[in-house]
């Protein structure tokens, strides 16, 4: 049944794309801060039936982590889910995409009305330094810009050397660099038509200065926050899912503040996945165009930093066979680098 509920919740996925691109496109005359916000009612609509369908949510920790000014954000890639939810967790933005995107049917129409940042993935430096010149433009419009530096969707528990032009973009316009570490690709794995239910946890970090510092020297940290996040986020999850619970007590045992989500419980697969998960995910609309769901940590009093783990960590395998040229690689069609936002189709 779950596997039929999947297979429908993607191919409503698929169609329900058209319509969106018909309304950007009907308002491309516009600025950007008109159309982006079809956008954003989209992945609502889609996470709503996610919900409801598949059984799947988020909850995000964290949120007080995010600065008020344009930032470039650097996400795990293991999932597609990442690269709808990014427009929910953040303000107005754009991203980091291989130029072939823009000609996709659809898809790649409503993209390019969104001010992409599209690169010639096999240009090596030069991508990097059109991702800083794009990018800068971006976010002095006060624009953000979302980048998967890992450059394609990888297994859970696996990762590979970061990309560089993200953290060479925040050292050139002094911007912060703000990570997001999730476990998404539990739920929804690269390959396949499955969705299990349950809710990811999508933790922000601490923003990161990298200028003057050494772009690799600022990947590495990075990295190795986001991959200690992942491997102790069973810990996060339970800690917000306590906190929701006593939020909801609080507030007379309502299950969030819109009334949109409800309570759901999911278990990983596979060998290392051995924890069920426990969520109650409250969504608020913020402002921005940025989703507000419940922030246990803030509620809970707790940092959004790893903790330590309770349980042996599962090592991430490392790849480490990038060289230089492939730096600029590392980042995604709207959002993603493997996969558009619709389904699962390669999109590198």
């Amino acid at each position: 049944m779950q596997m039929l509920r999947s297979i429908v919740f993607t191919v409503w996925l698929f169609v329900s794309v058209p319509f969106y691109v018909l309304a950007l496109l009907l308002l491309a005359p516009l600025p950007h801060r008109m159309r982006y916000p079809i956008a954003v009612a989209w992945v609502r609509q889609v996470m709503w039936v996610m919900r409801h369908l598949v059984g799947l949510d988020y909850r995000v920790v964290g949120r007080e982590n995010i600065p008020v000014e344009a930032s470039v954000v650097l996400l795990k890639h293991s999932s597609t889910l990442e690269t709808l939810a990014e427009l929910l967790l953040f303000p107005p933005q754009t991203w980091v995409l291989k130029r072939e995107l823009m000609f996709a049917p659809f898809f790649g129409w409503g993209i390019a009305l969104l001010k992409p940042i599209a690169i010639n993935r096999g240009a090596g430096r030069s991508a990097v330094r059109q991702v800083i010149s794009q990018g800068g433009a971006r976010l002095r419009e006060g624009i953000w810009v979302m980048i998967f530096p890992e450059g394609t969707r990888m297994p859970a528990g696996q990762t590979r050397r970061y990309g560089v032009s993200g953290a060479a973009l925040a050292a050139a316009t002094g911007r912060k660099i703000v990570p997001v570490a999730h476990d998404a690709g539990h739920y929804w794995p690269r390959r396949g038509w499955l969705k299990k239910p349950g809710t990811v946890t999508f933790v922000i970090g601490e923003p990161v200065d990298a200028q003057g510092r050494d772009s690799r020297e600022v990947n590495r940290e990075i990295q190795d926050w986001i991959e200690k996040t992942i491997r102790n986020i069973d810990d996060i999850a339970a800690s917000a899912a306590e906190a929701e619970r006593d939020a909801a007590a609080r507030c007379g045992g309502t299950d969030d503040q819109t009334g949109e989500g409800g309570q759901t419980q999911g278990r990983r697969s596979g060998p290392a996945d051995k924890h069920p998960r426990q969520g109650e995910t409250g969504q608020a609309a913020g402002t921005d165009g940025a989703e507000q769901p419940t922030d246990e940590r803030a509620a809970s009093g707790q940092a959004s930093g790893p903790v330590q783990p309770k349980r042996p960590a599962q090592s991430p395998a490392s790849s480490g066979s990038a060289d230089d040229s492939d730096d600029s690689d590392d980042s995604a069609g709207s959002g993603a680098s493997d996969s558009g936002r619709p389904g699962e189709s390669r999109r590198r």
